[in-house]
This record gives C-alpha cells, sequence and structure tokens, in this order.
C-alpha cells in the first residue's frame, strides 16, 4: 500500500502541478485504503507486534517522505523538513482510519484536509506548495 502511494505519485501525469500531484496521490491512497481495509488496519498497527514488518512499514513511510520532499523541493535531511513531513504523515493515516469507521465519509473532505495540513507544515518551514 504504502509502495503504491509512491508509485502514484510518480505516475501523476506530468503536467501537474505540486498541489495537484500531491490531491492525486493521496486521492489514490484513500482509495487503496478504503478497498482494503482490514489491510491498510494492520499495516498501521504496525505489522502485528512483528519488529522486521514494523521496520518495513517505517521505511517505506520514509521512501514517501522523501519523494514528496523532492516534489515539494524540500530538504528531507533537514531536521525540521523531516518533523514536518513525519507529522503530516501520521496525520494522514489517522485520518484515513477513522474515515474507515464511517460509512459516510467523504474522500474529497478527506484530501482536503490533508493538503490544509500540509500547506500548514509548509508554512511553519517558511515554504509554500502552492507557488508552484
Amino acid at each position: 500500500m504504502l509502495t503504491g502511494f509512491q508509485d502514484r505519485a510518480r505516475g501523476a501525469p506530468a503536467d501537474l502541478g505540486r498541489e495537484a500531484r500531491l490531491r492525486h496521490a493521496i486521492g489514490s491512497y484513500y482509495d487503496d485504503a478504503v478497498a482494503h481495509p482490514a489491510g491498510y488496519r494492520s499495516l498501521m498497527a504496525g505489522g502485528g507486534g512483528f519488529r522486521e514488518v514494523f521496520d518495513r512499514i517505517e521505511a517505506q513511510r520514509w521512501a514517501g517522505i522523501g519523494l514528496i520532499a523532492s516534489v515539494t523541493g524540500l530538504d528531507p535531511e533537514r531536521a525540521d523538513v523531516r518533523a514536518v513531513l513525519r507529522g503530516w504523515v501520521g496525520f494522514l493515516e489517522g485520518a484515513i482510519l477513522a474515515s474507515l469507521e464511517r460509512p459516510d465519509a467523504d474522500r474529497e473532505a478527506l484530501v482536503d484536509a490533508a493538503l490544509a495540513v500540509f500547506d500548514a507544515g509548509l508554512s511553519a518551514l517558511d515554504a509554500d506548495l502552492r507557488s508552484a
């Protein structure tokens, strides 16, 4: 699933701007979670207590963060960038988990909220996703 997020982010049409590419990837990630809710919940629970599974999940998160950083022009080696992007990934995962509990969950509202939180994080870094 996490690898799929990266593939969809890379697979977004090249003519899309940064925000549209991120919107596309978030929406696709959400769609995967909705299509496989038990698997998503299991992944987000950390692999059932197996350290090697947790480590692989976390490695995939960081690979995704690296991709997001490159798309947005951020340096993923900066401590503040790492903190903001990892925090955002936690928000996104938590929001998706919460939405899986509601049959009336609104995909676009979740994507909009995820982008707003992302933008807030960028504002804290004095960066602006929408300037692309």
